[in-house]
């Protein structure tokens, strides 16, 4: 995996990066990142998102302070067309190595699985 530093910054993956069953695969594409000074495993890549979305059980692990939550009166419908009420959002610098952005977060209470 690559990340380009740019003016538009962005992933770039090759061959190496593939499971053993190669560019067929189904299996979902994760990684790790740093953000708000923890380190972050299991990261979903979902070039199909229109939101980057942390779970409130993760907002507390990376010990985010609760009073930086910006309230939202936001409902999102999940992949599996469950909806979801949105807790809030916030914005944190993120580092994917050598990279670090601002990103903006909506806290929803869900499950980690």
């Amino acid at each position: 995996m690559g990340v380009k530093d740019s003016s538009h910054p962005f992933l770039a993956f090759s061959n190496e990066n593939l499971p053993p069953e190669g560019a067929t695969h189904t299996r979902p594409l994760q990684i790790t990142i740093e953000c708000i000074g923890a380190k972050v495993p299991m990261i979903l890549i979902d070039n199909g998102s229109t939101l980057n979305v942390c779970p409130f059980r993760i907002a507390l692990i990376v010990s985010l302070d609760i009073e930086t939550i910006i309230p939202s009166p936001l409902t999102v419908r999940a992949y599996d067309n469950t909806s979801r009420k949105v807790i809030g959002a916030f914005k944190a610098p993120c580092k994917i190595v050598p990279m670090e952005t601002i990103v903006e977060f909506y806290v929803i209470d869900m499950p980690l699985n």
